[in-house]
């Protein structure tokens, strides 16, 4: 095969590619600095943001970083905003209405979707049950996981006649489960967060 020209693959077979095709690619930037997280909403204000969401967002914010609690007491909550991040020199972000957005204020994000959705399905597949939620993510999330069932599973160690119990899923794994589908979902594929619990014996 000469390399002295550019192949493209069409189906199964390998073509010349055209100059405009090489061109395009050729004329592609290397870096495309478009992080839909990031983009602020010319319309959107603080007052569209929960103020328990925003509680919530402060306490965990701070047993995170326990280190900057005596700055952290002189910010108001503009500061804590932008200091976090959620707002950008005093601008909404998307991830701000996402995460402490009020649920009427998803709107602001159309054409992507705030949803996650818990659907129960039996064993055949039916749904028996759902529930939908939406902004403010970081507080729906405990609200879906008390959703979810986890049993309580009971065994004999081999050493004592004594049951022990233990849950069928650690919680935090549940947790980190939700928590990576908020933050990795693709919301600009306009689809919502499902998730699916199956249950046996209905």
């Amino acid at each position: 095969m000469p390399h002295d020209k550019a192949w493209q693959r069409i189906g199964d077979s390998l073509v010349e590619m055209t100059k405009e095709q090489e061109n395009k690619i050729l004329n592609e930037p290397l870096f495309i600095n478009d992080d839909w997280s990031a983009r602020t909403l010319a319309n959107a204000s603080i007052y569209d943001l929960d103020e328990n969401a925003i509680s919530f967002a402060k306490e965990k914010f701070i047993q995170k970083h326990p280190h900057l609690l005596p700055e952290y007491q002189k910010w108001d909550t503009l500061t804590f905003l932008n200091k976090s991040k959620l707002l950008i020199n005093g601008k909404v972000t998307t991830t701000a209405i996402l995460l402490l957005g009020k649920t009427e204020s998803e709107h602001y994000l159309q054409p992507a979707v705030a949803k996650i959705s818990w659907i129960l399905k039996d064993e055949k597949n039916n749904e028996k049950d759902y529930q939908h939620f939406s902004c403010p993510f970081i507080m729906c999330v405990e609200s879906l996981f008390s959703k979810l069932r986890n049993l309580r599973y009971r065994y004999i160690k081999d050493e004592t006649l004594f049951p022990e119990e233990t849950d069928q899923y650690e919680p935090y794994v549940i947790r980190e489960a939700l928590h990576n589908c908020i933050a990795h979902q693709d919301y600009q594929q306009a689809g919502k967060i499902n998730v699916v619990e199956k249950k046996t014996g209905i």
